[in-house]
C-alpha cells in the first residue's frame, strides 16, 4: 500500500490537533531564578548583573548571557563597562556589555573600585591607581595621609572606599586611622590632604556627582560640596541620625537617591531627603541609570520610574543541575539553592539550604552538602536539618562531597580532593566513599579496598549507582561494589561522565566515546550503532564535548548531541541508537537532563530549565508485547531533494496517522490517516515541494508515537 501524500498549508488553526503538535515542541518554564545577584551596572540602554557564575544583560525586555569569563565587580558610565574577574584581571566593553576584551591592569594586585565619566580607579593594598583615558595608562599613588591625634601628627594608610578626578587632582573617601573623611591627592604631592573630617570612629563610603555638585556618603551622613570637595556642608535631614551604616548614592539624570540598610530609599528634595515607598524585597542591590534607579532581589531586578516599583518583564537566566522529576514535580539545583516545582515549572520554590553543592533526592527522602555541614530531608525537601558527621580525618574535616548517589535504600557520598604547590606539582590526595542507611542522620567509612595514590587517599572523581551495583572511578582504575569491598573492573575510558542502565547492560559516557558492558564492568565495547558520527575532526569533537546522557522511565537511554550545528537527540534499542523526534530550540547550550512520569527536563546555560512532553521523545511499548507496536525507519535518502522513502512496521492492526512537521511545529504534510493493517508499509513523501529546513515525520498510532528526523535541501 502506497499512500499519497496531500499538503496543507502552512497555516496555524487553534484546534486539539495543533495543539498537540506545540506540545511536542519545548517549553521554556520560569525557572529557576538565577542569581542572586552580586553587582548590578547601568550602560547606555542595557543593565548588567553577575551572579555567582554568570554575566546577565537586560535590553529590549528581555536577559542575555555574553559569552565572557566569570566575573565580579561591574562597574558602568555610558557605553563602557568594566568587569574584573579578580585582582589584575579586567576585561572592558565599549557596546554596553555586548562584548569584553581583556584590558591591562596597573597591577596583577589591583581590584577595580570606581568608574565615573572622570576617571576610573583601581587600587591594591596600599597603592591607588587611577586612568583617565578609560585604562589605556595609569598613575599610581600611595595610600598615605597626615592625621592630627591630641597634639601629635602622624602619616598613616588610608582605607579608601571610592576615589574620583577633580580638575587634575584625586579625591578619595575612605578613612584614615579611625578619622573618616575625603582626601585630595594634588599634582605633585606625596601626601593625601583631608578636606571633609566626619569624626571618630567614622568612614566614608561612596562619593557621587549631581546637579554640578559633590555628594560624600559616610557613617556619619551626608554632606555635599559646591567648590569641588574644598569645603562640605551636612546635608542629612530626613535621613537615620546616629551612627551607623553608611547610604549608598544613586544619582541619575533628574534626582539623587540614597539607600539605607535599614531604612530604605530615599530621594533628595531641595535640601532634605524624602522616604520612597516600601519596595517589594529586602537587602537590595542597587544602581542608578540615567533615567530609573534599579534594584535587585534574588533574581528579580525592579525599577523605580519616580512613582513606583515594577518588576522587570524578565526573570534572570539561571544554569539548573536538574536532580529528579516525577512529571509535574521536579527539582533542580541552581546558583547554590534547591529549587522546586510542582507545576511542570510554571512556578518554582526555594527550599531551605543555601550554600549547596552536591545534592540527591531519592523521594521522600534528600541530602545536600552545604558549608556548614550536611542537611537531610525525610518529607521530600520540605524541612531539612542536620546530617550525621562523616568520620572525616581532622585534617579534612571541612571538606564536602563532590557527589551523592542513592543505591539499595542507602545513600553513599564521594570525596575527591588533590592539593598542588608551586607549578602545578601534587602534594597530596584525599577522597574515599562513605554510607548513610538512614537518610543521611549518620555515615561510615565504605572505601573498604580502593587503592590509595602515592600521596594519601584515592580521590573519588566519579560515583555511579547502576542496579545493585555501584561504580567508581579512581586514579588506580574502575571499581564495582555491591556494598562491601570494592572489584577492579575494565575503565570505559578515562573519564566517565554518565553511567546509564538499559535492562542489564550499562552504558557509559567516557570520554570522547560510548561504551556498553554485560558483564558489569568486566569487559566493554563500543555503543556508537546508529549514531550519525561527523568525519572531521574538530565537528566530531563538538559532538563529543556536547554530548549528555539520562535515563528515560522503562530503561532506555537518551543522548543529546551536536551534529552539523544541529543539537539532535537518539534512543538506545537493541544496541543501536534511534533519532528522537524532539527538535530542539536553537541558541540554547544544554547542561543536562532528567525524565519522570510524563515529562522530560532540561537545563540549559542562562535560560534555565525547559521540558517536553516524554511521549514526544520515544514511543511507550504496550505491556506484555513483544515487539514495538509501531515501528518508523529513517527516511532515505536524508537529507533529502526529492522523493523520500520511510517503512512503516505495526505489530497489529490499529489507526495511523503519519504527518510532517517544521521546525515551528506546523503540519506541512499528511501521509496517512485511517487504518493498517499489521505488517510493512511504505510511506512517500515528495520532499521538492518543502522549502528546505530541518522537519520531523511523526506517526502515531494506537497509544503509540515514534517520529524521525528528515533535512531538506536544494
Amino acid at each position: 500500500m502506497t499512500p499519497t501524500v496531500r499538503s496543507l498549508p502552512a497555516l496555524l488553526v487553534f484546534t486539539l490537533f495543533v495543539a498537540r503538535v506545540a506540545s511536542a515542541q519545548w517549553t521554556q518554564t520560569s525557572g529557576p531564578p538565577g542569581g542572586p545577584l552580586h553587582a548590578l551596572a547601568a550602560a547606555d540602554g542595557a543593565l548588567l548583573g553577575t551572579s555567582a557564575s554568570r554575566l546577565f544583560r537586560f535590553s529590549g525586555g528581555a536577559w542575555t548571557v555574553p559569552e565572557v569569563p566569570l566575573v565580579g565587580r561591574l562597574l558602568a558610565s555610558g557605553a563602557d563597562v568594566f568587569a574584573a574577574r579578580g585582582r589584575g584581571w579586567f576585561l572592558r566593553s565599549t557596546d554596553a556589555g555586548v562584548t569584553f576584551d581583556s584590558v591591562s591592569a596597573p597591577s596583577s594586585r589591583a581590584q577595580l573600585l570606581s568608574l565615573d565619566a572622570s576617571a576610573l580607579v583601581a587600587n591594591a593594598f596600599d597603592s591607588l591607581f587611577v586612568s583617565t583615558d578609560r585604562g589605556a595608562t595609569w598613575s599610581a599613588h600611595h595610600e598615605t595621609a597626615w592625621v592630627t591625634v591630641g597634639s601629635s601628627t602622624f602619616e598613616v594608610n588610608l582605607d579608601i572606599r571610592d576615589a574620583t578626578a577633580e580638575g587634575n587632582a584625586v579625591l578619595a573617601a575612605g578613612a584614615a586611622y579611625v578619622f573618616g573623611g575625603v582626601f585630595r591627592l594634588a599634582p605633585g604631592d606625596t601626601t593625601w590632604v583631608r578636606l571633609l573630617h566626619t569624626g571618630q570612629n567614622s568612614r566614608v563610603d561612596d562619593l557621587a556627582r549631581f546637579g554640578g555638585r559633590l555628594f560624600a556618603a559616610s557613617t556619619a551622613g551626608v554632606y555635599v560640596s559646591d567648590d569641588g570637595g574644598a569645603t562640605w556642608t551636612p546635608l542629612s535631614a530626613g535621613l537615620p541620625t546616629g551612627s551607623g551604616p553608611s547610604v549608598e548614592l544613586y544619582p541619575t539624570a533628574d534626582a539623587l537617591y540614597a539607600h539605607h540598610a535599614s531604612a530604605g530609599f530615599f530621594r533628595l528634595d531641595g535640601t532634605s531627603w524624602t522616604l520612597l515607598p516600601a519596595p517589594p524585597f529586602s537587602f537590595p542591590l542597587a544602581v542608578a541609570a540615567s533615567d530609573r534607579l534599579y534594584a535587585s532581589d534574588i533574581a528579580v531586578v525592579y525599577a523605580w520610574d519616580g512613582a513606583a516599583w515594577t518588576a522587570l518583564p524578565a526573570h534572570l537566566g539561571s544554569s539548573p543541575s536538574m536532580l529528579e522529576a516525577r512529571g509535574a514535580t521536579a527539582t533542580a539545583r541552581s546558583e547554590g539553592r534547591l529549587w522546586r516545582t510542582t507545576d511542570a515549572g510554571d512556578t518554582w520554590a526555594a527550599m531551605a539550604p543555601t550554600g549547596v553543592g552536591a545534592s540527591l533526592f531519592a523521594p521522600p527522602l534528600a541530602v545536600a552538602s552545604t558549608p556548614s555541614g550536611i542537611r537531610r530531608s525525610s518529607d521530600d525537601g520540605a524541612t531539612w536539618v542536620a546530617g550525621g558527621t562523616v568520620p572525616l580525618p581532622p585534617a579534612h574535616t571541612a571538606l564536602r562531597p563532590t557527589t551523592f548517589v542513592a543505591q539499595s535504600g542507602a545513600f553513599w557520598a564521594a570525596y575527591s580532593f588533590r592539593r598542588f604547590g608551586k607549578h602545578g606539582i601534587p602534594l597530596e590526595t584525599f577522597g574515599g566513599v562513605y554510607r548513610s542507611g538512614d537518610g543521611g542522620a549518620s555515615w561510615t567509612d565504605a572505601t573498604a579496598n580502593l587503592p590509595p595514590t602515592t600521596l594519601g587517599p584515592a580521590p573519588v572523581d566519579a560515583l555511579f549507582a547502576a542496579g545493585d551495583r555501584l561504580f567508581a572511578l579512581v586514579p588506580a582504575g574502575c571499581f564495582t561494589s555491591t556494598g562491601g569491598s570494592w572489584t577492579m573492573v575494565a575503565c570505559p575510558g578515562p573519564s566517565v561522565r554518565a553511567l546509564v542502565l538499559v535492562g542489564g547492560r550499562w552504558l557509559a559516557l567516557a570520554g570522547d566515546d560510548l561504551r556498553a558492558s554485560d558483564d558489569q564492568g568486566i569487559t566493554w565495547e563500543l555503543a556508537t550503532a546508529g549514531l550519525p558520527l561527523p568525519t572531521d575532526p574538530t565537528a566530531l569533537a563538538r559532538f563529543w564535548s556536547s554530548a549528555r546522557m539520562a535515563s528515560l522511565p522503562g530503561g532506555s537511554a537518551f543522548l543529546v548531541a551536536e551534529v552539523d550545528g544541529t543539537v539532535r537527540s537518539f534512543i538506545y534499542r537493541s544496541h543501536v541508537w534511534e533519532e528522537s523526534s524532539l527538535v530542539f530550540p536553537g541558541g540554547i547550550t544544554w547542561m543536562g537532563f532528567t525524565a519522570g512520569g510524563d515529562v522530560l527536563y532540561g537545563g540549559s546555560l542562562g535560560r534555565g530549565a525547559w521540558r517536553a512532553p516524554l511521549a514526544i521523545v520515544t514511543a511507550i511499548e504496550p505491556p506484555g508485547s513483544d515487539g514495538p507496536a509501531l515501528a518508523l525507519s529513517l527516511p532515505a535518502p536524508s537529507p533529502a531533494r526529492g522523493v523520500v522513502h520511510l517503512g512503516l512496521s505495526l505489530a497489529h492492526a490499529q489507526g495511523v496517522k503519519a504527518a510532517v512537521y517544521d521546525a515551528l511545529g506546523r503540519r506541512v504534510a499528511v501521509l496517512h490517516d485511517g487504518p493498517l493493517a499489521a505488517g510493512t508499509h511504505r510511506l512517500t513523501l515528495d520532499a521538492a515541494r518543502l522549502a528546505p529546513g530541518v522537519y520531523v515525520v511523526r506517526a502515531e498510532g494506537t497509544n503509540v508515537a515514534v517520529g524521525r528526523r528528515l533535512v531538506v535541501v536544494r
